[in-house]
């Protein structure tokens, strides 16, 4: 990435691929930068004339939709216009953006990246010089730590993980030392005694099966008490920071400009201020304590097997590039595919929204067919995007538990023939067997923390653009005590039209005299109401001023003008 000064951000977006009214946009410089791509996201979102915007933070694609008819050569003037908006945001990020970015358009299919694969068109990832060892081996380290990362990131401002992680790793060596305690007792039945326990004055072989079977037990009540705590404590923080996201969210979405809330239906609403703050709630209460399970379970066994048998080591080591390849193959193949499936299920619940919301009026208009078929085709799409989605995940994920189980077989099998060549002793393959089923333990479930926390990532990337939605109409600095308040509005030379809309509004001008009684009468749609919500200042015209008591509206306070 290229940057003016340390820490900023150049963002150079290129054109990959355009269609009528559906742009493909790529920076590398933008990726992995959550916070600059949900700026970028809702900023175009907001632009007249764009339909939907998606920003891909893993691979820094920009996917615009927007009317060909108000954007006829393209999305590149909205982009530049919304990037330009993003700079007064963050005071770390600037962008190029010239004609020479872009393909010439006409009126015609546009190359795709994809359609000339042995004459792509160079662009500046490609014409840059080969990475060196030392940026690939960052960036496999970057993609090792995405997971802590995005946990750190949503526990920010929500309590310290610290202590939870903590019992979280003592739950995990304890129940480790489950099996070892019971492999160490079947191996003192077999030798007649282990040596250690010998050597410290304890000779009997019935003296030491005891002591290992009072080990065993008493780890294994200990497990059982450290687990309902561990679990106690990860569902309290979990529920907490359901709860102060929920109100966080909702009071955000309260204070939000009433345009930004006519763009979200009631239903996409809902589903991010409790869809996707419960999604994140499911995610903390079992990933990361999955994580440290798994990862000190993998640690310990990898550090007995390097002490006992280098070999098994190496042996246990050998598929794990293989393991981290499709790991990382499947976080890229199924995060579209998660937002996809999390955009269609928001659709679903439009329709279902609307169908029970307007029953009474569909009948009086006859539309139930209409309006079923619609329902019918939402979740018909729904449920196609959302069992290709599940089936993918799993498939990946049993591709990895079997790859680990694979991983743990392997020393163990080549312990085994050790032994029967008398190479090695029992004892030795009986502590390392004793670690297969904390291994394989570790490997199942592996689908379903991946299934989480992908769909964590989506209710982040929609919660975070929700809260990155900053207010328009910013409050003035006169106050207007009510009982000061004399009434006369004066609407001079207003327009106005609602966003991504034409003008319902065109050079009005009206005196409402203070003491009198005005009606404002017209069609449907003629902009009775919108007069209304212009005097109360939910929306701003876009021409002309309106003035109370002869002062601008844009000059009073905001709550003392509703009152």
């Amino acid at each position: 990435m290229s940057t003016a000064t340390e820490n900023t951000i150049i963002c150079r977006p290129y054109l990959r691929s355009s269609l009528p009214g559906r742009e493909r946009w790529e920076s590398a410089e933008i990726r992995n930068q959550d916070i600059v791509c949900t700026y970028i996201s809702s900023t175009l979102k907001a632009e007249n004339g764009i339909n939907e915007v998606v920003v891909n933070a893993k691979t820094g694609r920009i996917l615009i939709l927007f009317d060909a008819s108000f954007w006829p050569n393209g999305s590149q003037q909205a982009l530049s216009i919304g990037l330009r908006k993003v700079a007064t945001k963050v005071k770390y990020f600037s962008f190029t953006l010239t004609a020479e970015q872009g393909f010439k358009r006409n009126n015609t299919r546009q190359p795709m990246a994809d359609d000339f694969p042995t004459k792509k068109e160079s662009t500046p990832e490609e014409s840059a010089p080969e990475e060196s060892a030392q940026t690939k081996s960052a960036t496999l380290l970057e993609s090792l730590s995405s997971l802590p990362k995005f946990i750190n990131e949503v526990s920010e401002g929500h309590g310290s993980l610290t202590p939870l992680l903590s019992y979280s790793a003592i739950n995990a060596l304890v129940k480790i030392a489950v099996p070892l305690s019971a492999g160490l007792a079947v191996s003192s039945t077999v030798l007649g005694g282990l040596p250690l326990l010998t050597k410290i004055g304890l000779k009997s072989p019935v003296a030491q099966l005891a002591l290992m079977a009072g080990a065993y037990f008493g780890l294994t009540a200990l497990e059982g008490y450290l687990e309902t705590r561990r679990s106690e404590k990860w569902t309290k923080y979990a529920n907490t920071f359901e709860h102060d996201t929920r109100i966080e969210v909702m009071d955000h979405i309260r204070n939000m400009d009433a345009a930004d809330q006519d763009d979200k239906t009631t239903s996409d609403l809902f589903a991010i201020v409790d869809g996707d703050a419960r999604s994140i709630r499911n995610f903390l209460q079992a990933v990361p304590h999955s994580t440290v399970d798994k990862s000190l379970t993998f640690a310990i066994a990898g550090l007995s097997l390097a002490i006992i048998s280098p070999v098994s080591l190496m042996l246990a080591l050998m598929p794990l590039p293989i393991i981290h390849h499709f790991t990382g193959k499947s976080n890229a193949q199924t995060q579209d595919a998660y937002q996809a499936k999390a955009q269609g299920k928001d659709r679903l619940n439009r329709k279902i929204d609307d169908n029970l919301q307007g029953l009474t009026t569909i009948k009086e208009f006859t539309a139930e067919a209409r309006e079923f078929s619609d329902f019918e085709e939402a979740s018909s799409d729904y449920h196609q995007t959302a069992s290709q989605t599940d089936i993918d995940a799993a498939k990946w994920g049993t591709i990895i538990k079997y790859g680990v189980n694979f991983t743990a077989v392997i020393p163990i099998i080549y312990n085994a023939f050790q032994v029967i060549l008398e190479k090695q002793d029992f004892r030795s393959f009986s502590t390392q067997s004793a670690f297969l089923p904390s291994l394989v333990r570790a490997a199942q479930d592996i689908h379903h923390d991946m299934h989480l926390y992908q769909t964590a990532k989506v209710a982040k990337r929609r919660l975070d653009d929700i809260l990155a939605t900053m207010p328009c109409i910013n409050n003035g600095e006169i106050a207007l005590p009510p009982k000061e308040v004399r009434g006369d509005f004066k609407l001079n030379n207003i327009s106005f039209g609602y966003r991504k809309k034409d003008n319902i509004i065109n050079n009005i001008n009206l005196h409402i005299a203070p003491g009198k009684i005005t009606a404002l009468v017209g069609a449907t749609g003629s902009g009775k109401s919108t007069i209304v919500r212009l005097l109360m200042r939910l929306y701003d015209t876009t021409e002309g001023s309106i003035t109370l008591d002869g002062h601008k509206l844009t000059d009073l306070n905001v709550h003392d003008l509703r009152k």
